[in-house]
């Protein structure tokens, strides 16, 4: 769209105008006539001549100015029209000449417009925000900083109505606050009578729940500034530049309107450790925590700007925002392990609740579950709407005992031996002391017969699946069938477990179940008697058939167990294809067991028992796919093996107990995932689990004395630690052991050069 107004010239001659006089007589003309009285008419007519020009004249005046005006009119009106909503919100970058500039619009890319000749130049600078024409692009309008959404969105909020009555304890962190923020704020000549600075900055940092944004509030309330609150992640924008341009806005609307307080809440979204940024959505990142650093050295000290941050992670801040001069205070909100800190939070929230006079509080105070501010305010809110439930006017003990039941130790669950204590009393307690049972018969209505009857879906373990063509609706099941549903399995996997992984060719897992099968049912006979003295359950003993005892014992161990638990080997139905799972139960080492199946392999070579099976990984113990579960696990499993951590920080005062150490193994770690979406990274795993490995034992990758196996499936992950042969037994590949005479060969350029990779990957980590 180009220029809007269209200037016409002013003798241009309109269709409603008047033409005006092409030639008008001169008034100097007529000096010296009717001098002599001789000619006073031809003077007089003259003059009417002239008169009448003039009225012309001024008539096409007045008829050219009302002309103006409707075009003055008309101009507005489009003005007003174009500049009126929807109109693009825009940022002005260059100005090129005087009526054209290069603007960026919102949707990112960058435009060279027209500037209507309307507009002050002399506002329009680099970064001010514009609108711009939703076709034509063209610059109509500069609006103001407050116009941006975003920045509106971080104005100044309304004075919070939270004071510091209403928060519970923390008189620590109330004075320190107090005398970072509120004193230098009410009471500046204070400081500079002691000829100090006060302090720039403060930093919030502990558990969520513990009361930090809470006091924020408060000391807005306290004072009379203006508090500025605003998340650490609303500086993230989608385009590059702005989330800098943001941070400078609202350190300006800080200073315009001091004094006033800036929150800035979860600011570990913004100002974690810098490092070697290899996307652009972490370099923009860096750039924001760069224009916060800049602005917190801009601003001077005896301004009337205070700036508080909180986080719930203050080990991942960088350092360069910790130093002193930008966050002077550090104050810690710690869980609630102190009776009077509880004490006074349950008072403060209790005073302003209709509690019953039997109600005791203490007996909640003086339990040890880690609470904090949040839980405890949870706990009493639980309570009140529990007796609104009951339909009472008051709160009891018995709904703040279940509310904490509910709210610290999780939901009430029956206890899981209810079942087996009464099925025991059944079975022990006379006929005669047993509860009659009346048996009530069935009663059927004609409704009922005309109902349609509704058949089984599924399989029979657990998943719906279609209605097979040349099935009966799951009635019966040939032998065929049966064999088929009994090879897939079922079950999870579930922490605490130990099993063997297994890989298989492309749409046979069913095969490589059945092979797995036969191998475990055979190892379950003669080798497990073998490896383990185990023996067959038609060759156990059954003397204490007659032992009431035993037999009671029996039949616990029977309800307790789930079908399929009770073998050493039962296969878990997973949804990944050309992977299986075999959980082991004790005394079968899945290491040891797999072991010894790949030496009898190398030992017997020319006899191959699975032609299906791939490759055997066993996991010595499964734990859930989570930080704190992967540090339980490798502590459980790699503690065996190594010198952990701890064990280093404490060995020189346990240097007596010398046989406890392990030998200076060294160890490489080699995580996979068994999934296309795993909970946990591949370089978390590998950090994690050197972070618990002591620094004597080295890490090497081409030839080390332990290798730590780490497999994650879903929610569970698992770990084993193998030995040096792992390698030499083709890392458990069955199909590899097969082939006797590729055991000695050679490892090719390709492994070489991935060897290398992976040292210098692990070097760089």
């Amino acid at each position: 769209m180009g220029e809007v107004m269209t200037e016409n010239p002013v003798n241009q001659v309109l269709p409603h105008r008047k033409q005006m006089p092409s030639s008008i007589p001169n008034i100097d003309s007529l000096e010296g006539l009717g001098t002599d009285g001789t000619d006073e008419y031809s003077t007089m007519k003259k003059l009417q001549r002239h008169l009448e020009y003039i009225h012309l004249q001024e008539e096409y005046i007045k008829d050219e100015q009302r002309s103006l005006k409707r075009e003055l009119v008309r101009a507005q009106e489009e003005i007003k029209r174009i500049q009126s909503v929807p109109l693009v919100i825009g940022q002005f970058m260059e100005a090129i000449d005087q009526n054209t500039g290069i603007v960026q619009s919102s949707t990112g890319s960058n435009y060279v417009v027209r500037i209507l000749s309307t507009l002050d130049r002399e506002k329009l600078k680099p970064s001010s925000s514009v609108a711009l024409h939703r076709h034509s692009n063209s610059l109509v309008d500069i609006l103001p900083p407050e116009a941006d959404s975003s920045i509106a969105m971080l104005g100044a909020d309304e004075k919070p109505d939270v004071t510091y009555a209403d928060v519970g304890g923390l008189d620590m962190q109330k004075q320190e606050i107090r005398e970072a923020v509120e004193l230098p704020l009410t009471h500046f000549d204070l400081y500079k009578q002691i000829g100090i600075d006060p302090p720039r900055g403060v930093l919030l940092y502990g558990p969520p729940g513990t009361g930090k944004t809470m006091l924020v509030k408060a000391v807005a309330n306290s004072t009379t500034a203006n508090f500025i609150r605003v998340v650490g992640s609303e500086f993230v924008q989608k385009y590059l530049g702005e989330g800098p341009r943001m941070v400078r806005d609202v350190f300006r609307m800080a200073r315009e309107n001091s004094p006033a307080i800036i929150f800035i809440d979860e600011i570990d979204a913004i100002a974690t450790k810098r490092f070697d940024a290899q996307t652009g959505a972490d370099r923009e990142v860096q750039r924001i925590l760069l224009e916060l650093l800049n602005q917190m050295d801009g601003f001077d000290q005896t301004s009337n700007v205070k700036v508080i941050m909180a986080t719930n992670r203050a080990d991942t801040l960088d350092p360069a925002l910790l130093r002193p001069g930008r966050l002077d205070r550090k104050i810690e909100f710690p869980n609630l392990r102190d009776r009077r800190e509880r004490r006074l939070i349950f008072t403060t929230i209790a005073s302003r609740m209709s509690l019953a006079p039997e109600v005791d509080l203490d007996s909640l105070i003086v339990r040890n579950d880690p609470l904090s501010g949040a839980i405890i305010a949870a706990i009493m809110q639980e309570a009140g709407l529990r007796a609104v439930r009951k339909n009472r006017y008051n709160i009891i003990q018995v709904d703040l005992e279940d509310a904490y039941s509910s709210q610290v130790k999780g939901s009430q669950e029956k206890d899981k031996f209810d079942f087996y204590k009464s099925r025991l009393l059944a079975i022990v307690s006379p006929p005669s002391t047993r509860p009659p049972v009346v048996a009530r018969p069935q009663q059927h209505t004609m409704a009922d017969s005309n109902k349609r009857k509704e058949r089984p879906r599924g399989d029979g373990d657990g998943r719906d699946s279609k209605k097979s063509k040349r099935g009966n609706g799951g009635k019966w099941q040939t032998p065929h069938q049966k064999a088929k549903i009994a090879l897939r399995g079922s079950g999870h996997i579930e922490p605490g477990n130990s099993g063997i992984w297994a890989t298989c060719a492309k749409n046979q897992e069913g095969r490589a179940t059945e092979e797995l099968k036969v191998m475990f049912d055979e190892a379950c006979s003669p080798c497990a008697e073998r490896f383990y003295g185990i023996k067959p359950n038609s060759e156990k003993e059954d003397d204490d058939e007659d032992d009431i005892e035993a037999s009671i014992q029996k039949e616990l161990a029977a309800m307790d167990s789930k079908k399929g638990e009770t073998k050493l080997f039962s296969p878990v139905h997973l949804d990944i294809p050309c992977v299986l799972f075999f959980k082991t139960r004790s005394p079968i080492d899945p290491i040891d067991f797999v072991h010894k199946i790949c030496e009898e392999i190398v030992a017997n070579p020319g006899v191959r028992r699975m032609k299906y099976v791939n490759r055997l990984t066993p996991m010595t113990l499964m734990a859930k796919a989570t930080e704190k579960g992967l540090e339980d696990l490798g502590r459980t499993v790699l503690g065996e093996h190594f010198n952990m951590v701890e064990q280093a920080v404490h060995e020189d005062d346990a240097k007596n107990e010398t046989s406890e150490a392990k030998p200076n193994h060294s160890y490489a770690i080699r995580p996979s995932t068994r999934a296309h979406t795993a909970p946990l990274r591949r370089d978390y795993l590998i950090k994690s689990i050197a972070s618990l490995i002591s620094d004597v034992h080295k890490v090497d990758l081409t030839a080390s004395d332990r290798i730590i196996v780490v497999e994650v499936y879903q929610s569970v992950c698992g770990m084993s630690v193998l030995g040096s042969d792992w390698e030499t037994l083709k890392r458990y590949n069955i199909a590899e052991l097969y082939k006797k005479d590729k055991l000695n060969e050679t490892p090719s350029p390709k492994d070489e050069v991935s060897a290398q990779i992976a040292t210098q990957f692990q070097a760089e980590l």
